[in-house]
């Protein structure tokens, strides 16, 4: 598609708990809880998540974006998705940054303003992400492999 960002997103590997741990350290957090075998959640990351103007709120208001990868099944997303009234993927949630325990359960088909009126609506991290373990901007040795450094499962 012409209109796809020509930097696509850092996206960090999911682990329970790291999305309210990032958004009480003044961080906003996007996770996209998605699998290879799912239809929808291709097209929600292709034509509402990694579009140009999506891309850009995404960098102008320092957000943290989360990959959990549900393609073989885990007991931490699968519970995660019960919890928020899901039988499955797809799934966005949205944390605003120093509000951890009241994400913004995005629609199961998304558009590129549903996201981004949640992500404006969720406010700017207070703190830069470059610092994080897996960000471009990390040189720390032990940093764990972010998504972005290989396949992603909903390409």
């Amino acid at each position: 598609f012409g209109y796809l960002y020509n930097h696509p997103l850092h996206w960090i590997d999911y682990r329970k708990g790291l999305a309210e741990e990032l958004a009480s350290q003044g961080h906003t957090v996007l996770v996209d809880y998605t699998a290879t075998w799912c239809a929808t959640c291709k097209t929600n990351k292709a034509l509402a998540i990694e579009v140009d103007s999506t891309v850009q709120l995404v960098n102008a208001l320092k957000v943290v974006v989360i990959l959990a990868d549900y393609s073989k099944a885990d007991p931490d997303i699968e519970q995660e998705l019960k919890q928020y009234g899901r039988p499955s993927v797809p799934m966005c949630l949205v944390y605003a940054a120093d509000k951890p325990q009241s994400p913004e359960l995005l629609p199961t088909l998304l558009t590129p303003s549903v996201v981004q009126d949640a992500l404006q609506r969720a406010g700017p991290s207070r703190v830069d992400a470059s610092s994080l373990p897996g960000s471009p901007g990390d040189q720390s040795a032990d940093a764990p492999a972010s998504a972005a450094s290989r396949q992603d499962p909903a390409s």
